[in-house]
């Protein structure tokens, strides 16, 4: 046998454990086989390891993990099927041995030549005895079923012969009649063997996917659902439909680290596996309007409007575009129809009132500002722009009052800052206060348009409260 690279401080601790577990069965693990053909035959790594588990497991005095642990083990980053197959163990790995109280296990690869026939090759790990035994090669036909069945009988006789000669292993021939019966009644129809494996792995590969979604991975997520996808022949599962969603999360990310172009790719993608996802429309939406493609984002959020037509935010958003282009008489449509659907959602209220001032409909506006506060009373920019309204109308007290409470939900609103200083600056007594809201503005925001004259009333209110102090 040849000596395994082992990284872990676990073995002594494993080693002790097995001691203790006296007559108990030897418990092996089955790794899926490693696949060195095209994908068409991917499902043989399980294929393979679902056989020798099934005739293994006929042994009295053996006992093999369950295919489900395996394959979530192998679904781990940190459990590599090429390295394991070279011997390095990683900790990841030993660990579950360790875990299952598993101290052997046996892995390997294949290859598929001609579509006639199969080469495996296999080797056996034992973690107690440091060692795993030296590659050994299998060669046989698969072209019908006679040859496929003869093939893995082949390997089971090479395995059960290996496990006598290096481990001395109490193997008898009825047991080894065992596990050939068992492969015959495995093998004995090739497309119901195939579809079982399939269906199994369809369902594995949607359960790991849903596992990866929920811990927030997203792209091992839209990986296993695409396998699963692959391996669901008879269509049960609505893996389409979660590997959508998995898109849309996983463009979210993007969307939020402002990545638009991964953001539009991701959603695109989970509308084309299932191109009712309203959600994937809303938020390509999102990603056009952060483009400032506007034609491009209305589109898209009246495609999620036609599967939810009482999407708020799309109606919203649909406001903010038009008003984006200048269209206010748009905007208002679509903020009241989002309004219509949510009667008492403030921040509608207040995007209507911002169309209504802009198409110079003061009235309407100053009556949706009011109805935003008395929903929500912490809009720093309805205050604002209530604010501005009665200083228009000539109410200076109601205006100071609105760019006030706008400062105390948003201290740094450098256009409240900016106003309530200009307001100020007309009362001779109040000088030093509108010279702080001036300079706090620049300070905010040193690049607005009227920066120039800003800071020319800050220059007149300078000496004016120096005059003061005099």
């Amino acid at each position: 046998m040849k000596h395994i690279r082992i990284i872990m401080p676990l073995l002594l601790l494993f080693t002790l454990t097995l001691s203790l577990a006296g007559q108990q069965k030897i418990k092996i693990s089955v790794y899926p086989f490693e696949n060195k053909s095209d994908s068409s035959y991917a499902w043989m790594q399980y294929a393979l390891s679902y056989l020798l588990k099934e005739s293994l497991s006929r042994m009295d005095t053996l006992e093999t993990v369950s295919m489900e642990d395996v394959f979530t083990a192998t679904t781990d980053a940190n459990i590599n099927l090429a390295n394991l197959y070279q011997g390095v163990i990683t900790p990841t790995f030993a660990k579950y041995q360790m875990d299952w109280n598993a101290p052997y296990a046996l892995f390997g690869n294949y290859a598929v030549e001609g579509d006639t026939v199969m080469v495996v090759e296999y080797r056996f790990c034992s973690l107690a005895q440091k060692a795993m035994t030296q590659p050994q090669k299998v060669r046989g036909r698969i072209q019908q079923y006679t040859d496929m069945y003869l093939t893995h009988i082949k390997l089971i006789d090479d395995i059960y012969t290996k496990l006598i000669l290096t481990f001395d292993w109490p193997l008898t021939r009825p047991m080894l009649e065992n596990a050939e019966a068992a492969v015959r009644k495995i093998a004995v129809d090739y497309d119901a063997y195939r579809a079982m494996i399939r269906n199994w792995l369809a369902i594995q590969n949607y359960d790991a996917g849903l596992r990866f979604s929920e811990n927030g991975d997203y792209t091992a997520s839209i990986e296993y659902f695409k396998r699963s996808l692959n391996y669901d022949d008879q269509k049960t599962l609505n893996t389409d439909v979660n590997l959508s969603k998995a898109y849309v999360l996983s463009g979210n990310t993007f969307y939020q680290n402002k990545d638009w172009d991964a953001a539009e790719t991701a959603y695109k993608n989970a509308l084309m596996y299932y191109e009712t996802n309203g959600e994937a429309y809303y938020n390509l939406g999102n990603v056009y309007k952060e483009k400032q493609a506007w034609d491009l984002s209305l589109e898209q959020y009246n495609k999620a409007l036609q599967i939810d037509s009482d999407n708020v935010d799309a109606y919203i958003n649909i406001g903010y575009v038009n008003s984006a282009r200048l269209l206010f008489n748009e905007a208002i449509a679509a903020y009241e129809q989002a309004i219509f659907y949510s009667p008492n959602n403030a921040m509608a209220y207040y995007f209507a009132g911002t169309a209504y001032d802009n198409s110079n409909q003061i009235n309407k506006a100053r009556e949706y500002y009011m109805k935003a506060l008395s929903l929500d009373s912490t809009i720093a920019g309805a205050h604002l722009n209530l604010g501005i309204i009665l200083k228009q109308q000539k109410d200076l007290k109601g205006a100071r009052l609105r760019y006030e409470s706008a400062l105390t939900y948003d201290p740094n609103n450098a256009a409240a800052h900016r106003n309530l200083g200009i307001l100020l600056m007309g009362n001779k007594k109040e000088a030093k206060q509108a010279l702080y809201h001036l300079e706090k503005c620049i300070e905010l925001d040193p690049n607005q348009d009227d920066a120039a004259a800003i800071k020319k009333n800050i220059g007149i209110l300078s000496k004016r409260v120096k005059g003061k102090k005099k």
